[in-house]
């Protein structure tokens, strides 16, 4: 156990009450000086962050960080440009191209691999998670998120992923501290970080189906079966009957066109068809511990056990503000994991696409229209925006 007021004693000498410096080699000169701004670095959580990225990156994925918008205006969608809000930094921004499904008629699914991650370094509080109450039932519907493909991908994506322990409650605890002390077995510290990443989230998923993949639009434009519906006259184009044709009207109109107008050649004129998953995740330093509190039958604590990482399904006080995230769903599950099990993390995902694969080669051998109607329901790639 840390001896506090030593500790704090200590770090009183430096720096001084009004210390000033006319350049860098006054304090550079100073051994307490570089001390003093390298512990402050390692609070920072700075090199747990270029740890994870070197994870990432040894596992094939280009890694940055990135900025991201957060409006200011609770439960309204604000633009980056016009509204109110403030920029902030993503601490991971990592993506990867996944292996092509292989030609099925001429058209090839690419997968494509995003985390979105924040690095939460803490100097004293570890992890206690409560298992779900009822995991057979837990709501996982929005993992991974899509991006686009939910034409093809009809199944729910999750069931393809062996998912680690699902968690009903989540708390951050200082073990040499009492309950009672401020933030002290609560759900803060982690609640603040599932927010920025949530948050984070709405940015890049916005961003993703906003920018959709050049070359996806240009063949399908190009297509015979969309020339034919180029030439359709349009009922939503009329905007006094936009709203009645965005939902079901608009759903039976494409499905009756595609009835009449896909054959079997089509697929050829769509060799490329992206498929953008999402992965949000919140990494923490391997010195603090990630541990399953473990209950009796009348859920009483019994005991403890290490379990390094778990899906937390997320449910933030702001859904109304992340509809883009959550599409009706109440919970967002966010991977939380330690430093040295990030690597678990990526296998798990590394398995889960390999069968999400196959199952969409299995539903477009059942229904290849699926290709073409995820396209039809793209406004970006039809031209309503």
């Amino acid at each position: 156990m840390t001896d506090r007021s030593k500790s704090n004693k200590g770090n009183k000498q430096y720096p001084k009450k009004g210390a000033t410096y006319s350049d860098y080699q006054e304090w550079y000169a100073s051994t307490p000086a570089k001390k003093f701004v390298l512990g402050n670095i390692k609070k920072s959580g700075l090199p747990l962050e270029l740890r994870a990225r070197k994870v990432l990156q040894n596992h094939g994925f280009h890694v940055s960080s990135a900025r991201y918008f957060e409006p200011s205006t609770i439960g309204v969608e604000v633009s980056s440009t016009t509204g109110e809000g403030l920029w902030r930094e993503l601490d991971i921004l990592a993506h990867r191209a996944e292996k092509p499904t292989g030609k099925m008629a001429g058209c090839e699914i690419q997968p494509y691999t995003n985390i979105i991650a924040e690095c939460k370094y803490s100097s004293d509080k570890d992890i206690l998670v409560f298992e779900h109450l009822d995991p057979a039932n837990a709501d996982v519907s929005r993992f991974p998120l899509l991006a686009n493909g939910h034409h093809i991908l009809t199944t729910k994506p999750a069931r393809h992923f062996n998912l680690p322990v699902l968690a009903e409650r989540v708390i951050a605890v200082r073990a040499d501290s009492p309950s009672k002390e401020k933030d002290n077995y609560s759900d803060r510290m982690i609640h603040d970080a599932c927010e920025q990443t949530i948050s984070a989230l709405r940015h890049f998923l916005t961003e993703s189906r906003d920018t959709i993949r050049y070359e996806y639009i240009a063949q399908a434009q190009k297509s015979i079966i969309f020339q034919e519906w180029e030439k359709l006259p349009k009922p939503w184009e009329d905007p006094h009957k936009l709203h009645p044709m965005v939902g079901k009207v608009r759903k039976d109109y494409i499905n009756k066109f595609l009835k009449e107008n896909f054959k079997s050649s089509t697929l050829a004129d769509f060799p490329f068809v992206p498929i953008d998953l999402y992965f949000p995740l919140l990494i923490m330093d391997d010195s603090r511990g990630i541990i399953k509190v473990k209950l009796d039958g009348t859920y009483n604590p019994i005991d403890l056990e290490d379990i390094g990482y778990f899906l937390h399904l997320y449910v933030s006080e702001n859904t109304n503000q992340y509809d883009v995230v959550l599409d009706n769903a109440f919970t967002l599950p966010i991977l939380i994991c330690s430093l040295s099990s990030l690597h678990m993390i990526v296998k798990l995902i590394d398995e889960g696409i390999e069968k999400l694969k196959q199952q969409v080669a299995e539903l477009i051998a059942a229904d290849p229209s699926s290709v073409v109607r995820e396209i039809l329901f793209n406004d970006r790639v039809i031209g309503i925006r």
